[in-house]
């Protein structure tokens, strides 16, 4: 199982883990809000425990009692809450570029999701005021200017582009409060007996 990150989608991921499926069954799926799946308007239908719980959901009806549970960025943290909630149904446990809380404000962790706050808080006002596209457009801005390995990336413009049209402004605005407010998961990572692999890139 595994689930992608914010604004994103099953699509712009798939040929990185297709290779997996020559020796797992793979389950790729939409989280809440995004592209293929419902998009509540109600912003309280979107939490990170409520997307953990659609997982399961998901796993249930289709016979999965036990998986190897994975995620990328938001998709870890979805990852993370599953593990934490649904202990008994998971064989292992991948994390990918993403995080478990906020720490103590003075470290280094504390100032990185202090960051990542003001980051999502920014994204939502201009999503709202100017609308989807209009962000997609600054993020390439920024991501040129200020992503050294960005030019390295092919058709990173393209799948840009391609998220926004992928997600209505509810789902976009409903998935990305849950980032900002999600609870700290730090004092439970000890309760993770699950072989575990954190992959982090630059």
């Amino acid at each position: 199982m595994l689930a992608h990150g914010f604004s994103g989608s099953t699509e712009e991921w798939r040929h990185l883990v297709l290779p997996l499926a020559a020796r797992r069954q793979l389950v790729l799926y939409d989280v809440r809000g995004h592209h293929l799946t419902t998009a509540p308007e109600d912003p309280a239908e979107y939490s990170i425990p409520t997307f953990a719980a659609d997982q399961r959901a998901l796993m249930l009806p289709l016979g999965i009692e036990r998986a190897h549970i994975g995620g990328l960025s938001m998709g870890g943290m979805i990852a993370t809450q599953f593990v934490l909630d649904y202990p008994e149904m998971v064989a292992s446990f991948l994390l990918c570029d993403s995080t478990a809380g906020s720490g103590a404000p003075e470290s280094e962790a504390g100032r990185w999701e202090h960051m990542v706050r003001q980051y999502f808080t920014g994204m939502d006002h201009v999503a709202a005021k100017y609308g989807l596209a209009e962000l997609g457009e600054r993020q390439l801005q920024w991501n040129r200017t200020w992503d050294p390995h960005w030019a390295e990336m092919s058709e990173s413009d393209d799948v840009t582009r391609q998220r926004m049209t992928r997600i209505t402004l509810h789902g976009f605005l409903g998935a990305s409060r849950p980032i900002r407010e999600r609870a700290d998961l730090l004092h439970r990572l000890p309760e993770i007996k699950a072989p575990t692999l954190v992959l982090v890139g630059e």
